[in-house]
């Protein structure tokens, strides 16, 4: 199985973006599948990244500008819908630990100009 992707962290008073993936690589969640996200912090925002997507795969996770901790917990725990024989399987639950850098995320110190293909504008977020 290759190596997890690396959880960097995320500033003090920005957001960061986290997925659940199926282990092991190769299989993937059947229809139906819901991920129900948390924070052992209270202080930290949890939100759908698309909120029309009812599994809730990847989530936005915010961390406010007051926070004056190192970093916290976030856990994610899916469950797929029952089998054929209407079994429900057992939760699959998973937990990592988030860095907060403590300084706020750089600001930009200039700008430049980019010319974009006409078939497929970027989106800015």
């Amino acid at each position: 199985m290759p190596a997890p992707k690396s959880i960097t962290g995320i500033n003090v008073g920005a957001q960061g973006a986290f997925e659940a993936d199926p282990v092991p690589v190769g299989t993937s969640f059947p229809s139906g599948t819901v991920n129900t996200w948390t924070a052992d912090d209270p202080t930290i925002g949890l939100a759908p990244a698309d909120p029309t997507d009812s599994s809730e795969a990847d989530v936005i996770v915010s961390v406010p500008s007051s926070y004056t901790g190192s970093g916290f917990n976030l856990s994610v725990l899916t469950q797929m819908p029952a089998d054929a024989s209407g079994t429900l399987p057992a939760a699959l639950t998973a937990t990592v630990q988030v860095p907060v850098i403590s300084q706020p995320a750089p600001l930009p110190t200039g700008v430049t100009i980019n010319q974009m293909p006409m078939a497929a504008p970027a989106k800015r977020k």
